[in-house]
């Protein structure tokens, strides 16, 4: 059982197997500040960067991430999914 937390999960009512997660304001104030940092890390670490190389690299990160929710999406390495 869940004690609640940064992301409760919270049953839906179409399916017993499945749970949304929502975050609470405390965890979305988490994620506001792991972003933050984050971004502060990237500014600090290409700082000497021409600013076309930082923008280039942040579009990389962007689509990597995005490509790799994809992948995630679609069951991972062997591309089946597992919902038990």
């Amino acid at each position: 059982m869940h004690s609640g937390g940064p992301a409760p999960p919270r049953r839906l009512p179409a399916g017993r197997r499945s749970s949304l997660v929502e975050l609470t304001d405390a965890g979305e104030s988490a994620r506001r500040d792991y972003a933050a940092e984050q971004r502060r890390a990237f500014e600090e670490i290409t700082a000497h960067w021409d600013s076309a190389d930082r923008l280039q690299f942040a579009r990389f990160l962007t689509r990597y991430g995005q490509d790799a929710s994809a992948w995630t999406a679609r069951g991972g390495p062997d591309g089946s999914r597992s919902d038990g």
